[in-house]
């Protein structure tokens, strides 16, 4: 269902003008291959990787701000990979 729900949004006039950004998805080789199947595939990809301590480090700023970064989030988004 999220893949269907996926290719909707992504098939709307303000995607198709000015593109996309999927964060952390597709998780599976399955849902990769859904995209596929049904013409969405990355024109660009890209891949970053930093350490823990640097991602609370430049998240450190903003930590206490109303729209700042979420530690319990930051932390347990890290803790899966």
């Amino acid at each position: 269902m999220l893949v269907s729900l996926l290719l909707k949004r992504v098939q709307m006039k303000d995607c198709t003008q000015n593109g996309w950004v999927l964060e952390d998805f597709p998780k599976t080789r399955n849902q990769a291959m859904f995209l596929a199947k049904r013409g969405i595939a990355p024109t660009n990809v890209l891949f970053m990787k930093q350490s823990v301590e640097e991602t609370f480090k430049r998240t450190h700023a903003t930590a206490d701000t109303k729209f700042g970064s979420n530690r319990t989030i930051l932390a347990t988004r890290i803790r899966l990979f």
